[in-house]
């Protein structure tokens, strides 16, 4: 990335990618292809997108404080269209919205919420496992090993062997 850190449209991709992990990281690149870039549309509706997830987050969180727990499901339920589907964002909204229903009474609505994030996350370690077997052969060893420790101790967590 660094030898085509110019490119507005590498970057955008990058900013895509770390929009899945870290939408504040992500932020900041698409506005870093803005400036590359003044016109590049796409960045321009990304960043619009993240800046509506970060306000539903934000009054979610509020008013899940303030134990208002139909509002957090409504809040959460238009956050879960804006926010990428597996990423960490998605299954942590999921859990918020569960724990909401489940404080309602809505208890067959915060199993489904709940057993929709538990099918999900298998994503969660398969990709580490895969992304730490791409290092391995890039020989980045540290990377790997970070990987493959946060694998072990996600694994010694569980009562059960994620295949």
């Amino acid at each position: 990335m660094k030898s085509d850190s110019s490119s507005a449209e590498a970057v955008y991709i990058r900013a895509l990618c770390l929009y899945q992990e870290d939408w504040e990281q992500g932020l900041k690149c698409l506005e870093n292809v803005i400036r590359l870039d003044p016109d590049h549309s796409k960045a321009k509706a990304m960043i619009v997108k993240i800046r509506k997830f970060q306000e539903k987050e934000k009054t979610a969180n509020k008013l899940l404080h303030e134990e208002n727990y139909r509002a957090v499901s409504t809040q959460i339920s238009e956050a879960l269209e804006i926010s990428p589907v597996n990423s960490n964002f998605f299954l942590k909204l999921l859990f918020n919205r569960a724990f909401a229903f489940s404080k309602m009474g809505l208890f067959r609505d915060a199993i489904k919420d709940c057993t929709r994030a538990m099918k999900n996350s298998w994503a969660v370690t398969k990709c580490l496992r895969l992304r730490a077997d791409c290092y391995m052969t890039m020989r980045r060893f540290q990377n790997a090993v970070t990987d493959y420790e946060a694998l072990l101790n996600m694994e010694k967590s569980k009562n059960y062997k994620i295949n």
